[in-house]
């Protein structure tokens, strides 16, 4: 029998049967929805929720794979979005922030207009990006791009594993770190248009859905991330904006969030009447190794969890 000490952090840290934060190769994971859930039910996950980044195109089938193995898989996404800051003691200009949308009716008219905005938007992008990148005397397609990836989601990410598949670069982070490749002023300067966070919040109460912020504390304060107490007290402010604007609740157990930043995230919940949610924002096998399934540093509370049950 092991002792205390010897227990593992899965051991301390995964009591919790649920992670509401996970992600499949319709946005930036590297699994099928089905494989995604197969997996996180030998993991001994019960209830999960798939939050791919902007779409919704692989719930319908994470759900059919939850059935049989009495998985409850919850309808979700995570909008990537803006907000602006001015009115605070802060750079008066926008920053990004992404919203987590659970237990969302996939047939709201306000959520399939938004998505079909949001692709269209994504293509105008990628076709600047084809453009850009050929001016540099490289040429890529949309094909190519999507061979690696099933679910057709072609995003920056796809752009950085297909140089790493030409030769370009040894690994995608090397691809997104080079000036030569995603890290070309000009290629960075290339976005699709962000919902802001006010409109991501109403998009997914229209669809009978609650909205959470995503990890807190990656917050895009690029100022502050030096100075830890004054990024709290902004954090402080902006909850307290979103709250205004109906957000539901924080995502407080996340994978980087030591007990420290987890008290503080609970206690801010606490303090603006907000509910909490636990998510690892697993992205599949070979993927953002310290975020899986199972690898919190803090235990969660159950109670804090009950409100799950209702949606």
């Amino acid at each position: 029998m092991r002792t205390p000490e010897m227990r593992s952090k899965k051991d301390c840290c995964s009591m919790i049967d649920i992670d509401l934060h996970l992600h499949t190769h319709y946005s930036d994971g590297t699994e099928s929805p089905k494989d995604l859930v197969e997996r996180a039910h030998r993991e001994g996950l019960r209830t999960i929720a798939i939050t791919d980044h902007d779409g919704i195109d692989g719930v319908r089938a994470a759900v059919r794979a939850g059935i049989p193995l009495g998985m409850r898989v919850i309808p979700g996404l995570e909008f990537s979005t803006e907000w602006q800051s001015e009115g605070l003691d802060c750079e008066s200009e926008k920053h990004t922030m992404h919203v987590l949308g659970y237990g969302i009716d996939l047939e709201s008219k306000p959520l399939q207009d938004k998505m079909q905005e949001i692709r269209k938007s994504r293509a105008e992008r990628n076709e600047k990006l084809y453009r850009a990148f050929r001016e540099k005397g490289i040429e890529l397609g949309q094909e190519e791009l999507e061979v690696d990836s099933p679910g057709k989601f072609v995003g920056k990410r796809s752009f950085a594993a297909t140089f790493v598949k030409k030769g370009f670069a040894d690994s995608i982070e090397e691809a997104f770190a080079s000036r030569h490749l995603m890290a070309d002023p000009a290629i960075r300067s290339i976005r699709k248009e962000k919902t802001s966070s006010g409109e991501a919040i109403r998009i997914i109460h229209q669809a009978g859905g609650k909205a959470f912020l995503a990890h807190p504390f990656q917050l895009d304060y690029p100022s502050l991330l030096r100075d830890p107490e004054r990024f709290r007290q902004r954090l402080v402010l902006v909850v307290g904006r979103l709250s205004a604007l109906g957000l539901d609740g924080l995502e407080c157990y996340y994978p980087t969030h030591d007990q420290e930043r987890t008290d503080f995230l609970l206690a801010l919940a606490d303090q603006n009447m907000m509910l909490v949610s636990i998510g690892s924002d697993d992205h599949g096998p070979g993927a953002r190794k310290i975020k899986k399934i199972h690898s919190f540093q803090t235990k969660a509370d159950p109670d804090r969890l009950r409100w799950i049950e209702l949606l």
